[in-house]
C-alpha cells in the first residue's frame, strides 16, 4: 500500500488518457460525420470496426485472422447493411466527407 502519492504507481492513468483519447477522437469524426451524411449511413460505416478490430488485431500479431473470424465479419456486416438500408428521398445527397469521417471515426473505435 503506497504511502505517500510518489509512491502510487500511475502507468494505469497513461493507458486510461491513451484510450480515452481514442474515444475522444471517435465522437468528434463521428459527431463531423452525422453533420455530412445520413445516421444509416453513418450507423454502417461505424459498424465497420467488427472487421478493423480483428484486422488491426492481426496486424499487430495479437490474434490470427483464420477463417472463423472472417466469416464471422462478413455475417455481422451483412447484418448491418441489411438493417441500415437507407430509403430516404435525401439519401443520395450525402457528402463522400461525411463517409470518410465515420469511416476514421470506426477506425479511433476500433483501436
Amino acid at each position: 500500500e503506497p504511502r505517500s502519492i510518489k509512491d502510487i504507481d500511475w502507468t494505469w492513468l497513461r493507458g486510461g488518457l491513451e484510450l480515452g483519447l481514442y474515444v475522444f477522437i471517435g465522437s468528434l469524426c463521428q459527431i463531423k460525420g452525422l453533420q455530412e451524411t445520413t445516421a444509416a449511413r453513418a450507423a454502417f460505416l461505424n459498424q465497420l470496426q467488427t472487421i478493423f478490430v480483428p484486422v488491426i488485431t492481426a496486424m499487430f500479431g495479437l490474434e490470427p485472422f483464420n477463417k472463423i473470424v472472417a466469416m464471422s465479419s462478413v455475417i455481422a456486416i451483412t447484418g448491418v447493411a441489411l438493417l441500415s438500408q437507407d430509403k430516404s428521398p435525401n439519401a443520395a445527397a450525402t457528402s463522400v466527407m461525411g463517409d470518410v469521417w465515420e469511416l476514421v471515426s470506426a477506425l479511433f473505435f476500433s483501436l
